[in-house]
């Protein structure tokens, strides 16, 4: 039986989609230590919208709080959220930044990006992979869920498989239960997937399916 993964999410997802990342360095510092002692496979507590609300609102170093949490978390795998070709921001970077910003996310403390594109589109995602892989980091590439009318079940199972073109470590949709098995013929490829507390039975149903399809 596959191995149960728990990520924790409430330093990254939590208050940014509660909170629009308001947490401040303080009012996370004292429970650090006790989130290091439950045994989550990673916390996700970087990335995402937490660079730039840092830098505009909270008068923050975020590569200071990266480190803080590295410091306060030795025994946890961190993990941040990566807009592919956008990074933390709202465009497209060249790809030699990209991967100096991966190089550096890695170099101050975090072990697994989790990699998207909102448009599904592989070409934003390769320069991170490859940039994560080369660092010897975790790359996890997310798949953007959405509803649809070609949004179907064949869309995302085809997604799914192209994204072995970029042979990243793992995928996801989200990130808080991960469940990973070893895909067959590659010992490199984890297939993982992943469901939030807020993302109905049915979508860990549809994942599954997708899995499934690409071993």
């Amino acid at each position: 039986m596959a191995k149960l993964k728990i990520t924790e999410t409430v330093l990254r997802d939590a208050h940014q989609s509660l909170l629009a990342t308001r947490m401040s360095m303080d009012d996370m510092r004292e429970i650090l230590p006790e989130i290091d002692k439950i045994g989550f496979y990673s916390a996700e507590c970087w990335g995402g919208a937490t660079f730039d609300s840092c830098i505009r609102f909270l008068n923050e170093d975020p590569w200071e709080r990266l480190r803080i949490l590295r410091k306060e978390m030795p025994n946890t795998k961190l993990q941040m959220l990566f807009r592919g070709q956008n990074m933390l921001g709202y465009r497209h970077y060249a790809d030699d930044l990209v991967e100096y910003f991966v190089q550096k996310s890695i170099a101050n403390g975090i072990d697994i990006i989790r990699i998207f594109d909102a448009l599904n589109d592989i070409r934003n995602l390769e320069t991170a992979i490859k940039a994560a892989k080369k660092e010897n980091g975790h790359a996890q590439v997310a798949i953007s869920y959405t509803l649809g009318e070609v949004f179907t079940h064949e869309y995302y199972m085809n997604y799914a498989k192209q994204t072995r073109i970029v042979s990243p470590i793992s995928i996801s949709p989200t990130s808080t239960l991960t469940f990973s098995t070893s895909a067959a013929g590659n010992a490199r490829y984890d297939t993982s997937f992943s469901t939030s507390c807020r993302t109905p039975v049915s979508t860990l149903s549809w994942f599954s399916k997708i899995i499934s399809a690409t071993e």
